[in-house]
């Protein structure tokens, strides 16, 4: 027998090592792609929830104007519509993060429904001179500054939100619903 055959029974502490060493880096780059990837599921399960809740607060909104007889804007974020004389339904944008719809029978709350929205985003309702139209726009307040033209807008001249990106915007007709009525009779 050669010296050399009866001496290598195993493996050496530098090969072990090595093994190890690899097998860490490896690891490692796989854990950082794998929290990526959560990250990335996160925001895109949050981006989903927002816009599905955006589009729930277009239907809701569209509907409650095309059966509403009046709105009106009581506060700066609220606005007030009547179904009849006993029913009213108000729409609140409440901080950042969501808008409120609570519909009232007889001055009592009968439902509340929130809406979820992204923190970044703002809402603004408008009924027009008429009164026959009510309009719900939701921008995405900037982060930083737009360009308009030949000037740069920084983001404290945002406060009408003119130039801010739109997300959302619907306009309804008041009483749609009850017009379709009558012309059916």
């Amino acid at each position: 027998m050669n010296d050399r055959q009866i001496g290598r029974y195993g493996y050496s502490l530098i090969e072990l090592m090595v093994v190890i060493s690899v097998s860490a880096v490896l690891m490692t780059i796989t854990v950082g792609w794998i929290i990526g990837a959560m990250k990335h599921a996160s925001t895109m399960r949050d981006r989903s929830r927002c816009h599905q809740s955006m589009l729930q607060l277009a239907r809701d909104f569209r509907d409650d104007v095309h059966s509403a007889s009046s709105a009106k804007l009581p506060a700066p974020n609220t606005l007030v519509m009547k179904q009849n004389d006993s029913e009213s339904i108000t729409y609140r944008f409440r901080s950042s993060d969501s808008v409120e719809r609570q519909v009232a029978k007889n001055d009592r709350l009968t439902h509340r429904q929130q809406y979820w929205l992204a923190p970044d985003y703002l809402v603004q309702w408008s009924v027009l001179d008429l009164g026959d139209e009510v309009g719900m726009v939701i921008t995405s307040k900037p982060k930083q500054a737009y360009f308009l033209g030949s000037k740069t807008a920084e983001l404290s001249q945002f406060e009408d939100t003119s130039a801010a990106p739109s997300a959302l915007f619907v306009k309804a007709q008041l009483g749609r619903f009850k017009q379709m009525v009558k012309d059916l009779k």
